[in-house]
């Protein structure tokens, strides 16, 4: 180990490979920083009902932790967590239709509506169903009621106490709106973490680029729970965002046929 050069503190930089707009390309995320691997190795033996080892291996199931800097980049946060966010841009004129689910659990209670006019007037309900059998409607007035906060410009749907929207029950609510030019980060409902292929590398000595450490991590998913830091970016950069990440490997039936984890180091040779 003596000719092992130390790091002063591993930072370096997040990639993702991106092959959604067409262009097959490794995307730069942003700046990562305290970035530490883990290679916990696991035996596997696979025996026969008699007994008989048929297959034995080892299952290194690294992990991957470092600090995320965002700068509130939308797009990049979807690109990251694909599968479990998505993000959506308008353009400011052009009218949007969701459903979303309610479950009114009082009598008279409102349940504010996640799409907004840009114009601050109330959203069109286009039909309220039970979740349960949708060919069970009900009507504007006599079941429900929408209207819109003044300061805002959200909207909200109340229940009529004395209509059929049984409480505690869960209900669609199919709504059309033409938000603000704006973009739009939200969770998918029962999403599940797209495996990825990242890569971080890290440059050691920013003079030379021949000498760098590179993390190649195929088949990755992040197991961090998005908890993101309410901080002001401002335009220098100077404020971040910190997202801390766990990466792993992503563990499907015949893992270790796989392409495995590897580092690349041209700087300890």
């Amino acid at each position: 180990m003596s000719n092992v050069k130390a790091l002063p503190k591993e930072k370096g930089r997040l990639y993702v490979w991106d092959e959604s707009s067409g262009v097959k390309d490794l995307v730069e995320i942003s700046l990562v920083d305290s970035i530490e691997m883990a290679y916990p190795a696991n035996p596997v033996k696979l025996k026969s009902p008699s007994g008989i080892t048929v297959l034995s291996f080892i299952d290194m199931k690294a992990r991957l932790t470092c600090d995320w800097y965002n700068p509130r980049d939308n797009a990049k946060l979807e690109l990251l967590l694909r599968g479990a966010v998505t993000n959506t841009n308008y353009d400011g004129t052009t009218a949007q239709s969701e459903t979303v689910r309610v479950r009114f659990r009082n009598t008279g209670e409102a349940f504010l509506l996640p799409g907004f006019n840009g114009d601050k007037t109330p959203v069109t309900i286009s039909a309220v169903t039970l979740a349960d059998d949708v060919s069970t409607t009900f009507t504007v007035a006599t079941d429900y009621a929408v209207a819109v906060d003044a300061d805002t410009g959200y909207s909200y749907i109340s229940h009529v106490g004395a209509g059929d929207i049984p409480v505690d029950t869960d209900i669609l609510v199919t709504y059309s709106y033409t938000p603000l030019a704006s973009t739009m980060l939200k969770p998918v409902e029962s999403g599940e973490l797209a495996p990825r292929y990242f890569v971080i590398e890290i440059l050691p000595d920013p003079t030379d680029p021949t000498k760098y450490i590179r993390y190649y991590l195929p088949n990755a998913t992040i197991e961090s729970d998005l908890v993101q830091r309410l901080l002001k970016v401002s335009t220098e950069n100077q404020n971040l965002n910190v997202l801390n990440l766990v990466f792993a490997q992503d563990t499907q039936e015949e893992a270790q046929n796989y392409a495995p984890w590897s580092i690349v180091d041209t700087y300890n040779v």
